[in-house]
């Protein structure tokens, strides 16, 4: 058990070695390809997970994440392929990471990743899976009291979540419901 964690996390300095040095390539493979084997990872083990936190795993995720989030959108045929495989695949690191000791969530929130939530949400609302993440993503920094606090000041960030609600309730159920944690108030409330 001790050699498979060692091994584990060299695969997690692997993969966060290729995430940083990996570029913008036009189908973004590589760097879907290292968000999630670095999922499993998290999500499978709570050593990989402390140590891709200890790392600055979140920071890296939350930087893809928010990369083609803080430039203008552009028209859907000018996207580049694999461009919501990298959101999704951002998100799912993020919301495996939240998991474990409060630190998980309180590093998920000094990152201020409700606002990146809502504006996924916002820009991605008629993208069934995109917009699921989004919700599942704020569900997990919510958890933390001061990004629970900041959101009940940011009114856009929970119309984008009751807009992704009302749009997609069955994939909003299907995303909140592998949170094995207790879900945030406004959270909670916008599934009532």
């Amino acid at each position: 058990h001790k050699d498979r964690g060692t091994e584990r996390r060299r695969l997690v300095d692997v993969l966060l070695h290729v995430l940083r040095h990996v570029g913008d390539d036009l189908s973004c493979r590589t760097r879907v390809a290292a968000l999630r084997s670095l999922q499993c990872l998290v999500f499978m083990s709570p050593e990989c997970r402390t140590h891709v936190v200890l790392s600055g795993g979140v920071a890296m995720a939350a930087e893809i994440l928010r990369s083609p989030l803080q430039s203008p959108a552009p028209p859907s045929h000018l996207e580049l392929p694999g461009a919501e495989a990298t959101l999704l695949a951002a998100c799912g690191v993020l919301v495996a990471c939240a998991a474990g000791p409060r630190r998980n969530v309180r590093c998920l929130g000094e990152l201020k990743l409700e606002k990146d939530a809502g504006e996924l949400m916002r820009r991605y609302l008629q993208r069934r899976e995109v917009a699921a993440a989004g919700f599942s993503l704020l569900g997990a920094v919510a958890r933390d009291e001061a990004a629970g606090a900041r959101l009940a000041s940011a009114p856009e960030v929970l119309e984008a979540a009751a807009a992704v609600r009302a749009r997609w309730p069955r994939e909003v159920e299907d995303a909140v419901l592998p949170h094995w944690q207790p879900m945030a108030p406004a959270i909670k409330a916008l599934l009532e």
